[in-house]
């Protein structure tokens, strides 16, 4: 399967006429994006994902802001297991500024792991 973590940018809010926060927006796209990817079309499924990397715990948010996850990271309550899934990060979208900012924050998260 593939574990997944949700980050987005900053706090904010969308632009257009249905504004919405950052958080609803990509909170519903995570979830869009799971149930589209996990769901069992007319050849299957494509990707088997698991959202469990989630700050916090289970009930908590699938996107998180990156200031957050730093924070989570940071707070001495992320499980051992959390550290281990970590080891095999890789961003794979956003603008390059966010994706080492994402890079750089693992990395450190894991040079401190505890032991």
């Amino acid at each position: 399967d593939c574990d997944v973590v949700f980050l987005y940018d900053h706090e904010g809010e969308t632009n257009g006429s249905n504004k919405t926060s950052n958080s609803h927006f990509f909170n519903e796209l995570s979830r869009r994006i799971i149930q589209l990817t996990t769901g069992i079309g007319i050849h299957g499924r494509l990707y088997e994902m698991d959202g469990s990397l989630r700050a916090s715990h289970q009930h908590a948010p699938l996107a998180i802001s990156l200031a957050d996850y730093e924070e989570y990271l940071n707070s001495g309550e992320v499980p051992y297991w959390q550290y281990q899934g970590m080891c095999k990060a890789r961003v794979i979208y956003g603008q390059s500024e966010s994706r080492s900012r994402v890079e750089a924050i693992v990395r450190e998260a894991l040079l401190h792991c505890p032991a």
